[in-house]
């Protein structure tokens, strides 16, 4: 909920030049501080350390702030790249509601997780199977009137 309202305050609220800057540059920190931490984490302990990656961390928060603003803010001139971006957007939502469950599903079912192969790699292969089943089923509810009108 706490991801809702600051949207929602974020895209109502208009941010100036500075104000933009000082997200970006926490984004910016939040980035390296959750690849730094872990690193530095895991290598002491010798074990895989997923706490900087949670949805509630602080440098997720900054790392999430800062996406969100720059979407806003940024104008896309290509008209493909624009009409992607608001075809895509139509599906974020429920793409969004539903990625946990996807990420859940192939760890349980086929038990492929960050840690099936290198890390760099499973991460970026995950990314893209969560991205693509996440928005198909986001789609595929859309297509359904009752479902498109009061869940997605």
């Amino acid at each position: 909920v706490s991801y809702f309202i600051l949207g929602y305050y974020i895209h109502k609220t208009d941010l100036n030049h500075r104000q933009r800057c000082v997200i970006y540059g926490l984004g910016i920190v939040g980035f390296v501080s959750t690849i730094v931490l872990s690193l530095v984490v895991s290598l002491k302990t010798r074990t895989g350390c997923a706490n900087y990656y949670e949805n509630f961390s602080i440098n997720v928060l900054f790392e999430s702030l800062a996406v969100f603003t720059w979407f806003k803010y940024k104008k896309f001139t290509n008209k493909s790249v624009n009409s992607l971006i608001q075809k895509l957007s139509k599906y974020c939502f429920g793409a969004y509601l539903i990625h946990d469950l996807i990420i859940t599903e192939l760890n349980s079912q086929i038990g492929l997780n960050t840690l099936s192969f290198h890390p760099v790699f499973s991460v970026i292969c995950i990314g893209i199977i969560v991205f693509i089943i996440s928005f198909a089923i986001s789609a595929l509810l859309n297509q359904i009137p009752i479902i498109k009108k009061y869940m997605v």
